[in-house]
């Protein structure tokens, strides 16, 4: 009876031990060039919302689907503002599929069912000031 009960409490770690690589994963480099001071852009840390809600970097995957936006600010808040972006799928650092035109919204099935496991889909923002808002994230099983 002890086992169990032992065992019943550490799956909760193993869940979370298993999440935290899967998500460094993801998360890449952003590559960010700053190319003009912008003091006042202020951008959150996940500035990525799947769906409406923060970017979960630990469950991402080549086969997520839904609406990706790019926001500034804070995401539960009120002064969440849509940034606008360019939208990127890179295998060995060649572009291999990309949006037409910038956009504030990106439909997942557009770039990711040309996805292969280890490309990038690179969001980039559109405007200089929003610099701080680019993203890189690796595409795994």
């Amino acid at each position: 009876m002890r086992i169990v009960f032992i065992s019943f409490l550490l799956l909760p770690l193993c869940i979370v031990a298993q999440r935290i690589p899967h998500a460094q994963l993801v998360m890449q480099d952003n590559e960010l060039k700053r190319s003009v001071d912008y003091s006042s852009s202020h951008v959150h840390y996940n500035p990525l919302l799947l769906n409406g809600k923060p970017l979960d970097y630990a469950t991402f995957t080549m086969f997520s689907r839904g609406s990706l936006q790019l926001i500034r600010e804070t995401p539960e808040s009120v002064k969440a503002i849509p940034i606008l972006f360019h939208a990127y799928l890179r295998r060995e650092r060649e572009v291999i599929a990309k949006t037409d035109r910038p956009s504030y919204e990106l439909d997942l099935n557009l770039l990711l069912p040309k996805a292969k496991p280890g490309d990038q889909l690179i969001i980039d923002p559109a405007n200089d000031e929003d610099w701080k808002a680019k993203r890189i994230l690796k595409l795994i099983l």
